[in-house]
Parts: structure tokens; sequence; C-alpha cells
């Protein structure tokens, strides 16, 4: 959204997306458009423009939304507090709705909420921290929905110590030290 005119930029993606799967056989392929954090004139993290789009994609295909956590965060969206994931689930619901949510991408946030910067971290480690990890693995809303670690690899064995954080904070007994 370049020129500052969002609504006008979230149906050209939509028109886009109409004429890039125009004669394609999806044969049951479903788009996710994923939420960003922000950035510059990026669309979509704002969750009501989200909606928008996803709505107007269901036109001209299946689809479905994608959350980054990282992303939430840095967009404005206080995941890392009770109250704040509390709001923004509220929030999903009445614009994007649950239902739509076919995957979250989990990570942490290297930046400040509302920093509009997208740079990831290792599950707990970030301004989203353990806790706040802990309540969104936990919630009653988001526990159904998979989620897929999307963190830095800065060493080997990172990914599967992301993982080994997820499947802790997820459980009500502490992971066995693999």
């Amino acid at each position: 959204a370049k020129d500052g005119e969002r609504a006008r930029a979230c149906r050209a993606v939509v028109e886009s997306l109409g004429e890039a799967s125009r004669g394609l056989r999806l044969d049951g392929l479903t788009l996710l458009l994923e939420n960003t954090a922000g950035q510059g004139t990026a669309l979509g993290a704002d969750l009501d423009e989200l909606a928008e789009i996803l709505a107007g994609a269901w036109r001209v295909m299946a689809a479905g939304a994608c959350l980054d956590t990282a992303h939430l965060l840095a967009a404005g969206y206080p995941v890392h507090t009770p109250r704040g994931l509390a709001e923004t689930v509220r929030r999903i619901e009445g614009s994007v709705g649950l239902g739509n949510i076919r995957l979250i991408h989990a990570n942490d946030s290297k930046t400040a909420l509302g920093s509009h910067v997208d740079r990831h971290e290792h599950i707990g480690r970030g301004q989203i921290g353990r806790e706040g990890f802990r309540r969104i693995v936990r919630h009653p809303k988001l526990r159904r929905i998979p989620f897929i670690c999307e963190t830095p690899i800065d060493r080997p064995g990172d990914d599967r110590r992301n993982l080994r954080m997820m499947r802790e904070l997820a459980s009500r007994v502490p992971a066995p030290d693999n």
C-alpha cells in the first residue's frame, strides 16, 4: 500500500490471487494468508485488514489464515500478557474468525510490542517470553490449532530445543530432557 490506499491495495491482492489462480486445478489446495508485522507499507498486520483480504480470497479459492506470534506482537497485539492474549483472541474471533486459523507460526520476537519489525527469536527468549508462550499454547481456543516453530537456527540443534520448549510449555508435565 505504497500510496496509502490500503483498501485499494487489499482489493489488488484479491484480484491478483484471482488472476494467478485462473485456469489452475487446485485439487483441494488451501491458500494460507499470514499476518505481517506491519513493516513499511506491508498489508495484513491489522486483523481486520487480513480478514478483508481473506474474505476476498475465498471468492477465488479455498483460503485460510496462518497467524505468526512474533508478527502479532510487532503489529501491536499484546499476546505476551494474559489480558492482551484474551483481547487478541477476541479480536481474531471478530475479524478473521478462529475457524479460519489453520496454522500458527510459533516464534518469539526480538522486537518490542508495536515495533512493526519482523525479527524472530527462540521460544521463551524474546519479548513474548516463556510465560507468554505457555498461555498461548494452552489457550483453550488456540490449543487445537497446529503450531509450527518458525524460529532461528543459530547453532545445530536449535530446532529441536525450540520444539522441546513448545512441548514443555504445552504440557502440564515437563518434557523429558532428550
